[in-house]
């Protein structure tokens, strides 16, 4: 299990994007599709894509993926 979490819905444009850019720079993360649990649907749901390390929320809709990746995940 990774220390990263990206919470995420089928047909979501934004999070494929961020699965992909992840991908991309070959960050490991653990993918959870928010709809097949209600309570993460409750707390995820309006603002997915959501990523999680260590049991903060380090990214959500509208923030740069790109500076999370060069910023934020090397720190972690």
């Amino acid at each position: 299990m990774s220390d990263l979490v990206l919470y995420s819905r089928p047909g979501c444009p934004e999070c494929d994007r961020v699965r992909l850019e992840l991908e991309a720079a070959g960050v490991t993360f653990d993918d959870v599709d928010v709809s097949e649990d209600a309570s993460l649907e409750a707390e995820h749901g309006k603002f997915v894509p959501v990523i999680e390390a260590g049991g903060r929320i380090i990214f959500h809709t509208g923030m740069d993926v790109a500076e999370l990746i060069e910023e934020t995940i090397p720190n972690l």
